[in-house]
C-alpha cells in the first residue's frame, strides 16, 4: 500500500510539474503577444522591463524543466520497486507520432524510410503514454510479453490502408521500429535508453491490442 501511494505521489507530483511548464509558456506568449499587438500603451523603460521578464521566464521553465527530469527518475526508479514480476518497459520519441487518438489510444505513425516502402501505424494505449517534461516527446511503455499490430498506411495522413493485413511484431522490432522513427525525424531522446520499469496498478495490461 505505501509504495502504491509513492507511485501515485510521484505521477501528481509529475502532472503538476508538466502543468507549470504549461503555464509559464502561456504567460510568457502572452507577454509577447502584448508587446506586438500593443506597443502605444508601453513606454521605452516598460518594454525594455517586459523583455526581461521573458528572459527570466525562459529560464524559470529551463528550472522547472530540470526538476521534471529529475521527477522522471525518481517517478521510473519508484516504479521499479513494484513487487509484481511481470515487468514493463518505456522509450521515448517525438511528440510528432501521434497523428489521431481516441478515449483510449492514439495512433503512432511510423515514417517511410529508405528500406520500406510505406509508412507503418500501431495503435498503442493512451494511458501508457505521457509527455515528456519538456512537451517535445512522449514516452511509451509496453509490457515485455506483448506483441504489436503493424498496418500499412499513408504517410500523409496517417490513415490504414484498406485491405492492409496487420503484420505481427514482438518488443524488439517495436523498439526498432521507435529508433528508427526517431532518427527519421531527428529527435533525440533526453534518456536514451529508459531502464527496465516494473509494473503498478496504474496501468493495467490488455495484451495483444489495436
Amino acid at each position: 500500500m505505501r509504495q502504491h501511494e509513492e507511485t501515485l505521489k510521484m505521477v501528481q507530483l509529475t502532472h503538476e510539474n508538466i502543468s507549470m511548464v504549461e503555464k509559464l509558456d502561456e504567460v510568457r506568449e502572452s507577454i509577447i503577444r502584448f508587446r506586438k499587438d500593443h506597443p502605444e500603451f508601453l513606454s521605452e523603460g516598460m518594454d525594455a522591463r517586459l523583455e526581461v521578464s521573458i528572459l527570466q521566464l525562459k529560464q524559470c521553465r529551463r528550472n522547472v524543466n530540470d526538476i521534471g527530469h529529475s521527477l522522471d527518475m525518481e517517478l521510473d526508479r519508484v516504479m521499479n520497486e513494484e513487487s509484481d514480476p511481470r515487468s514493463h518497459k518505456s522509450i521515448e520519441s517525438s511528440k510528432q507520432m501521434i497523428t489521431a487518438e481516441t478515449d483510449r489510444q492514439c495512433r503512432l505513425l511510423f515514417p517511410k524510410n529508405g528500406w520500406e516502402s510505406k509508412a507503418k501505424v500501431i495503435w498503442h494505449p493512451k494511458n501508457f503514454i505521457r509527455p515528456t517534461q519538456d512537451q517535445t516527446g512522449i514516452i511509451i511503455n509496453y509490457y515485455s510479453d506483448w506483441k504489436f499490430r503493424v498496418f500499412d498506411a499513408d504517410p500523409l495522413t496517417g490513415e490504414v490502408m484498406k485491405g492492409t493485413r496487420p503484420k505481427v511484431i514482438d518488443i524488439i522490432d517495436f523498439v526498432d521500429m521507435v529508433n528508427t522513427a526517431n532518427e527519421m525525424l531527428s529527435y533525440e531522446p533526453l534518456v536514451p535508453e529508459k531502464k527496465l520499469l516494473k509494473n503498478n496498478s496504474l496501468i493495467k495490461a490488455n495484451g495483444m491490442h489495436l
